[in-house]
């Protein structure tokens, strides 16, 4: 049952993190749009980090989506290739989301939450 709370403290983080990865390709775009306005090269080049944030965003709600209905096979991985791509946003200035994915690669490396997910089918 302890094992349970760490899915669902996974699941609790990749929320926030999706809503705060949100948040922050929000606020790039109207930066990126800012900058092309005011700037013409500026936002070709800040306009990445929008698409960094999106990306990370949408993992992160597949995450919380499948860790609310322990419902597909392969959330390890997807699990770990959001953790890493949360750690990728810290060239969006989102430590936050780093920080999240670096907790998250922590509880999805020990064996006892491994087993958990292959107990409830979701490995």
């Amino acid at each position: 049952m302890q094992y349970d709370n760490q899915l669902n403290v996974l699941k609790v983080l990749f929320l926030i993190s999706g809503i705060l990865n949100l948040i922050s390709a929000v606020v790039w775009l109207g930066n990126t749009i800012a900058g092309a306005v005011a700037f013409c090269g500026l936002g070709c080049v800040i306009g990445v980090l929008p698409v960094i944030n999106t990306i990370a965003c949408v993992l992160d709600f597949m995450v919380y989506n499948r860790l609310k209905n322990f419902n597909k096979s392969g959330t390890y991985g997807l699990i770990k290739f959001a953790s890493i791509f949360d750690i990728i946003v810290v060239l969006t200035l989102n430590v936050t989301g780093t920080v999240f994915g670096i907790i998250a690669l922590v509880m999805i490396s020990k064996p006892e939450v491994k087993q958990e997910m292959v107990d409830r089918g979701i490995y």
